[in-house]
């Protein structure tokens, strides 16, 4: 296994518990604590398994990940370090989806091809620090920009421009995100 792997799961337990120390015990611990950390995890590890050629083994991940977690993530898709899932269950993550760092994703988000037969099959881009919000959709061959937030039970078909909240179905521009100081 590669570096960026276990830099990308350091990330993300760091989202979990940003006041522990990210050692091998702490980690462990919080994969049996935590179902949207051991989703992230599992994740993980089937992209990176895809990644060097292993060929049933991420299906099998994915699969167990599904059963015990609630998460359906495509180990083809591509998520950068930083992920975040509180309540795991419902959230659905399709191949081609490309979803930027340090993003937080709650309970029955889809993101995923917007099936019409007459366009191509095309998988949103999601930037860096994104909220998906419960129940929000993001279809198709959209970009949601950084620093964005899509309200609750949201349907995205557009893209979102960078720093704004979206909300409605289909979702429109509300207003620009107040983003924390740090």
């Amino acid at each position: 296994m590669s570096y960026k792997l276990f830099a990308s799961i350091k990330s993300d337990f760091l989202r979990v518990e940003p006041h522990r120390p990210p050692c091998l015990w702490w980690v462990l611990i919080e994969m049996v604590r935590s179902p949207g950390f051991q989703a992230v995890v599992y994740y993980r590890l089937a992209h990176s398994l895809l990644l060097y050629g292993v060929p049933v083994l991420p299906s099998l991940l994915r699969a167990h990940s599904i059963r015990s977690t609630g998460a359906d993530i495509s180990p083809s898709c591509v998520i950068g370090p930083g992920l975040l899932l509180p309540h795991p269950v419902g959230v659905v993550i399709g191949g081609g989806v490309v979803l930027g760092d340090d993003c937080l994703i709650c309970q029955n988000v889809t993101c995923g091809e917007r099936l019409r037969l007459d366009q191509d099959h095309s998988y949103p881009v999601i930037g860096d620090r994104v909220i998906l919000c419960a129940g929000a959709v993001c279809v198709g061959c959209i970009e949601v920009g950084s620093d964005s937030t899509v309200g609750a039970n949201s349907v995205v078909t557009r893209s979102v421009p960078c720093g704004t909240v979206v909300a409605g179905a289909p979702a429109k521009v509300v207003r620009a995100r107040q983003l924390e100081m740090t």
